[in-house]
């Protein structure tokens, strides 16, 4: 068979090349969704291969394309040049930033995109997975949430098209048995893995009690064939007694599914075959194995395990290829039976899997719950504005004037200046004041605090006699520590200039809540709590000391000046036109 190279920069493939190469060995190397090379050694002297040219050689279905990627020299002094599959081109490009959501097609076509390579995939089953700033080998076979690992299946690698296919290779009736000292075939049985007797578990309806079955174990058919019961737990989180499924049928679930796993091997070892065909030529059993010449990548091998006295499936998952003679030197067959630890990684993968998709959802419900209230709240407000202030319409539409809206603001602002300045409402207070100091002489002529009674006139009244209310109420609120400032005058203050202060961030920062009181259940429909308001400006709370705890208060007269702020710097960030 010809093997052609090529300059590196070629895209047409469909000619011989620069020139035919007659190497001394040209070794070509597949692994399953592993690696994928040629070693080409050449006669001693060569030097006319250069660094990322392309060789075209054969392998055991058609020829493929592989780079030059390095050179070395061998004990004997000749060239060898180490090449690896034109897929691995793919490692030069990156993905910057792609979701693909859907089936394998859609995915390995989004992960191909902008390259010269194409995609295709016989995978429907539907996933997402999430690429960014790394390069398609990795997004196919490497990182943690790669094609395989999201979709699964296998690679299949021709040329400048990548397949992802469910399962490579086919079953084509082909079968080996198995004994041991046999020449040729070197095989490996691994029972660590293995597991013949399982406690499956799931949950109950509390979703926390673990769901066992009566007879707590399934038995596997091999039982007995192994010196040791292998005895194992396996959790089916999926498996849980709720409104789809009642106890008997989630008990009954157990036990097909543990059924299921010995169906798919767990209770057989995980073997490793590898076939030399070159020392087996001369020897008896070559006739056992030679069939396996006639076997691709990804093919099921049927394996009769004599020593075990069990039957085994078997896949090629390696081979080595001598493109010269277009055949064989070795094939590896491994197991395709689940191990137990990688049943117990699927279903932790999985429940992790369903983990993140509820923290997603509550996330994505969250945002979107928040967002349509923001929207709310801000039509609302941007409605108040418009009714509430002043409108003018010329061709250009109805607004409101800036001029118009300091004159609503600056109104505010004086007649709350009014209210809290006002004589009356001094006047008022003082009243009042004059009131409870002449009630309180009044009374305190009449009663008289003394050890732990109240002495009105003659009598004592005991502790037991009398409930405290140590609130005082103002319309319902509680007063503790309440601080009227009613001083405002120009001449008692100085450096006065125009406040800096965000008030408009500082009232979107408080938070507006509803509650009940715990002493007498009354509920607030619209209220603050202290230490949250603490957290957005601490000026605006106060405490007090009762039995020897402190509570915060609130010093609403405080919030005021922010609020009259906060209203004029919502009409200037408006796009209102001036007159």
């Amino acid at each position: 068979m010809i093997i052609n190279l090529y300059e590196r920069n070629e895209t047409d493939f469909s000619h011989n090349g620069i020139r035919v190469l007659q190497p001394i060995e040209a070794i070509v190397s597949e692994e399953l969704n592993g690696d994928y090379s040629l070693k080409l050694t050449m006669p001693r002297g060569f030097s006319d291969i250069e660094i990322e040219q392309v060789v075209k050689a054969p392998t055991p279905k058609n020829p493929q394309l592989f780079r030059v990627y390095n050179t070395d020299i061998d004990m004997l002094g000749n060239p060898v040049f180490y090449c690896r599959h034109i897929f691995y081109d793919l490692l030069d490009f990156l993905i910057e930033d792609t979701r693909p959501t859907g089936n394998g097609a859609v995915a390995i076509s989004r992960i191909l995109d902008g390259t010269p390579f194409a995609g295709d995939s016989d995978i429907t089953k539907q996933g997402t997975a999430y690429y960014q700033m790394m390069n398609p080998v990795n997004a196919i076979l490497g990182a943690d949430n790669a094609f395989i690992a999201v979709w699964g299946g296998e690679l299949e690698r021709d040329n400048f098209t990548v397949r992802m296919k469910s399962q490579l290779g086919a079953d084509r009736g082909v079968s080996i048995r198995y004994r041991k000292n046999l020449t040729g075939l070197r095989f490996v049985t691994d029972l660590s893995g293995v597991a013949t007797k399982i406690m499956p578990t799931g949950l109950k309806e509390d979703g926390q009690t673990l769901l066992k079955l009566p007879e707590k174990y399934v038995v596997s058919p091999l039982i007995d064939t192994y010196v040791n019961e292998k005895v194992t737990r396996i959790h089916y989180s999926e498996i849980k007694i709720g409104d789809e499924m009642g106890e008997y049928q989630a008990l009954q679930a157990l036990r097909d599914t543990v059924n299921l796993e010995f169906e798919k091997g767990l209770d057989k070892p995980q073997v490793t075959a590898t076939a030399e065909f070159i020392p087996l030529e001369d020897t008896e059993e070559y006739k056992d194995f030679s069939i396996l010449e006639t076997v691709y990548l990804g093919d099921s091998i049927s394996v009769h395990h004599e020593d075990l006295n069990i039957d085994l499936v078997t896949k090629v998952i390696g081979f080595e290829f001598d493109a010269l003679s277009k055949r064989y030197n070795k094939v590896t067959l491994g197991n395709v039976n689940p191990k137990y630890g990688d049943v117990q990684r699927q279903y932790t993968d999985k429940m992790g899997k369903e983990a993140k998709l509820a923290v997603n959802t509550e996330l994505s419900g969250t945002e979107t719950r928040v967002t349509q209230e923001f929207k709310a709240a801000d039509k609302e407000l941007a409605a108040n504005i418009e009714a509430t202030y002043v409108k003018k319409t010329d061709a250009a539409g109805t607004y409101a004037t800036k001029s118009e809206l300091r004159q609503t603001t600056d109104a505010i602002s004086t007649e709350v200046s009014k209210k809290l300045n006002s004589s009356e409402l001094s006047a008022k207070i003082a009243q009042n004041v004059e009131s409870v100091q002449t009630a309180w002489n009044s009374i305190s002529e009449n009663v008289k605090i003394a050890d732990d009674s109240l002495k009105v006139k003659d009598n004592s009244i005991g502790p037991d006699d009398i409930n405290f209310n140590t609130n005082l109420y103002m319309n319902n609120w509680p007063i503790f520590d309440t601080t009227i400032q009613t001083s405002s005058d120009e001449r008692l203050k100085k450096e006065i200039s125009d406040s800096k202060v965000d008030a408009l961030s500082v009232i979107n920062s408080l938070s507006c809540k509803e509650f009940k009181w715990r002493q007498d259940r009354r509920f607030e429909e619209l209220g603050f709590i202290a230490q949250q308001v603490k957290e957005v400006n601490p000026k605006f709370v106060g405490e007090r000391i009762a039995d020897g705890e402190t509570f915060y208060t609130l010093d609403l007269m405080a919030i005021i000046p922010y609020l009259v702020k906060a209203v004029q710097e919502l009409a200037a960030t408006k796009n209102f036109k001036e007159e």
